[in-house]
């Protein structure tokens, strides 16, 4: 091998087993309990554990940031509002106790818009108990509703709060959105400048694509938790107690709607 080449090289595999560490360390400060537990020492380790050491960590980052995003986001501007126009704001509407089926939910229409518009008074049904409103991830907006529009949420069913009731590995939007409805969204426009008007359609399908599958992740979540939920109760039988109550089946349920 050429002297020069082979000096090169070692100086690139030194800085990608710098960086390698830097990463994990990184990593660490998300989990503390992986703390020195992914340290690599030699180029040789890299090839070795990168997918079950490196790949996992990046996928740990990643999350963070897609959460991060999303708080900074709510917390810096004010957020488009998704106002369903066949429907209440993100309510499901069952009919014979049955929920809709995807076919339903995809004709469901979406209005995205500041709240500087003739159509603003609708937005006072939104309090009305008798529908659910699912948001992921709903804390700022939240507080941006109750302090600049006067708007109190009621019946919050928080998908992030309940995929970590679910014991995901993963709770971020996109996650979901890939897990649930193999849909990869475009991150492109998560801090654009939302000011704009008109929107542009791009930016437009950004906020519509995240409503129009939330309901359909919501349908998923309510129904792994009413099951997982029905588990539990009949373990518990079999374990020698009495069998739960359909009510007490519902328990994950309404678990997530009190962290809500």
């Amino acid at each position: 091998m050429d002297p020069a080449f082979a000096k090169d090289l070692d100086a690139f595999s030194s800085k990608v087993l710098f960086l390698t560490n830097q990463l994990l360390e990184l990593a660490a400060t998300i989990d503390p309990s992986g703390k020195g537990k992914g340290k690599v020492r030699s180029e040789d380790d890299i090839l070795d554990s990168f997918e079950t050491l490196i790949v996992d960590r990046m996928d740990q980052l990643l999350e963070c940031v897609d959460i991060s995003l999303d708080e900074y986001q709510s917390k810096t501007k004010p957020p488009a509002i998704a106002i369903n126009l066949l429907v209440e704001l993100s309510s499901v509407k069952q009919k014979n106790n049955t929920l809709p089926t995807w076919r339903s939910l995809t004709k469901f229409k979406v209005l995205v818009d500041n709240c500087n518009t003739p159509w603003y008074p609708r937005l006072k049904q939104i309090p009305r108990a008798s529908f659910s409103r699912v948001f992921h991830g709903a804390d700022s907006d939240i507080v941006w509703l109750q302090q600049d529009l006067n708007l109190y949420i009621v019946n919050l069913f928080n998908t992030y709060h309940a995929s970590q009731i679910s014991a995901f590995p993963k709770h971020g939007l996109a996650h979901m959105l890939e897990m649930h409805c193999d849909f990869l969204p475009d991150k492109r426009y998560q801090l654009a400048d939302w000011r704009l008007r008109p929107l542009p359609q791009e930016m437009l399908k950004y906020p519509r694509s995240d409503i129009h599958f939330l309901l359909f992740i919501y349908n998923n979540l309510r129904n792994a938790l009413l099951d997982r939920g029905e588990s539990q109760a009949r373990s518990q039988a079999l374990e020698g107690g009495p069998l739960s109550s359909p009510v007490s089946n519902g328990s994950l349920l309404r678990e997530v709607f009190a962290r809500s």
